[in-house]
C-alpha cells in the first residue's frame, strides 16, 4: 500500500484492537463513503452524457444500500470512551 495515497492506513477491525489495547471502549461508530450519487455523477461527466443522473436516479437508493451494507466507506469516524469509565 502506498501511504501517499492511502489517508487510513487502518482497517476498523485493527483500529478497533488498537483502541482496546491502549484502554479505550467504542461506544460508535459512523462509516462514510461512497456515495452513490456522487458515482453517477462522476460516470456522467466522465462520460460527458448531461441526463445520466436524471436517467439513473431510480438506482441511487439500491447502490448506496448495497454499498453501505458491504461497509465499502471511505472513511469511518469511531467514537470512545476509557474503558474505566464504564464501569
Amino acid at each position: 500500500m502506498d501511504t501517499t495515497t492511502h489517508v487510513n492506513d487502518f482497517s476498523d477491525e485493527s483500529l478497533c484492537t488498537a483502541l482496546v489495547e491502549e484502554g479505550f471502549s467504542l461506544v460508535a461508530v459512523w462509516y462514510f463513503g461512497p456515495d452513490a450519487y456522487e458515482a453517477l455523477v462522476q460516470v456522467g461527466l466522465r462520460l460527458n452524457v448531461q441526463d445520466t443522473l436524471d436517467s439513473l436516479a431510480d438506482l441511487i437508493p439500491h447502490l448506496q444500500a448495497n454499498c453501505d451494507a458491504g461497509f465499502q466507506c471511505d472513511d469511518a469516524i469511531m467514537a470512545t470512551v476509557p474503558s474505566d469509565a464504564l464501569v
